[in-house]
Order: C-alpha cells, then sequence, then structure tokens
C-alpha cells in the first residue's frame, strides 16, 4: 500500500495511490532510514517541517527497537517534551510521555526466558555470538562484546558493561534481550529459541 505524506497549509495529510488525502493528528516515525538519514541524523527540512505540524497541535511519535535511552537524543532534538509527545522503545515494548517522563505502556517477557535463552545463545559463544541486556545507562554484555554490540552501544549512546555472570547481573523486568553476531549464526540460533519457546 503506498502512500506520501505532505503539509498541506498547516494540515498533515496523507495521499493514497487514489489520490485521497487524510487528516491525520498522530506521525508516528521510524528512526533509522525513515526519520533519520544515512548518518543517523535529522535534516534540517525534517527537522523544520516535525515542529511546524507540532505547532500546528499534530502529535510526532518516535517509534524503535531502540532502548529509550537510545530514542531520546532524538525526542529532544524534535522537542517531544514540549510539544506533550511519546517515545515507543523496545519494539513497541514501552511507551514513555515525553512531558512527564512516566512510562505509559511496559510490556516485559516473562522472568523464567532469561535463564533458557542465555543457554541457548551460550552455546554459540565460540561462533561470535554475544546476548545484551539492558539497564538504565548500560548495556549488559553477557557474553563478548562483539562489532554489533559495539554498534548498539554507540547508537543509543550507551557505554558496554561485560558481565561475568549475567543471569545474576540482569535483574528486574525486561522489555528485550539482543542476541548480536553475524546473520547466519543469528537465523540459526532463532530457529532453536523459536522451537524452545513454543
Amino acid at each position: 500500500y503506498e502512500m506520501s505524506a505532505s503539509l498541506v497549509g498547516s494540515e498533515m495529510c496523507i495521499r493514497d495511490r487514489g489520490g485521497t488525502y487524510m487528516d491525520y493528528q498522530i506521525l508516528t516515525l521510524d528512526l533509522d532510514g525513515t526519520l533519520t538519514n544515512s548518518k543517523k541524523e535529522i535534516t534540517k527540512p525534517t527537522l523544520d517541517a516535525l515542529i511546524e505540524i507540532q505547532e500546528d497541535g499534530k502529535k510526532v511519535v518516535l517509534a524503535s527497537g531502540r532502548p529509550t535511552q537510545g530514542v531520546l537524543p532524538l525526542a529532544k532534538q524534535l522537542q517531544l517534551e514540549k510539544y506533550g509527545s511519546y517515545i515507543l522503545s523496545f519494539n513497541g515494548g514501552r511507551i514513555t510521555d515525553c512531558r512527564t517522563g512516566n512510562i505509559i505502556y511496559n510490556k516485559t517477557l516473562p522472568d523464567d526466558c532469561k535463564a533458557p535463552l542465555y543457554e541457548i545463545v551460550s552455546r554459540y559463544k565460540d561462533r561470535g555470538i554475544d546476548i545484551i541486556a539492558y539497564a538504565q545507562d548500560t548495556l549488559i554484555s553477557g557474553i563478548c562484546p562483539n562489532q554489533y554490540t559495539k554498534l548498539e552501544s554507540r547508537i543509543n549512546h550507551t557505554p558496554i558493561v561485560t558481565s561475568e555472570d549475567f543471569l545474576s547481573d540482569v535483574t528486574g523486568p525486561q522489555n528485550k534481550f539482543l542476541v548480536t553476531g553475524d546473520p547466519e549464526v543469528i537465523e540459526e540460533i532463532g530457529e532453536v529459541v523459536n522451537r524452545h519457546f513454543r
């Protein structure tokens, strides 16, 4: 389904393939490659347009698989706090009200999935795999940081802490675990994880 977005006067409109304009009050954007360019930056024309629609009373919502702290710099740049908007982080597992900082929705993984997931991923440690949990201001690396763990750290402006005892160090409810490594190994692990948790 093909659509194009534009500002028509002060209205935020979406036009479908048939040419019909639909007025929207909220615009939800993915970050990488949608909101941001290849340098992970919001261009000036995009920033100006998004500020303008917020000044006209529309909401801009940022949605990402990133943790909340990885979305905050972009939310600040877009002034989402000023305009009372939201961040959907952890693939929609958490929704944060930017005005208050309150978490208004929080879906976490069952506590009993951490140990079996770690056990499965650990079988692949000799193939350069890592597992990450998200703490408030750090990424907890459960095996050994690889190039993908380091990329996740850089994108989210979050330092890596390598854990000697991942199962003990990762405390509290988790919105997401991230397994990092080469795609063919990740695919193999994914099959095992899917079979285990069916």
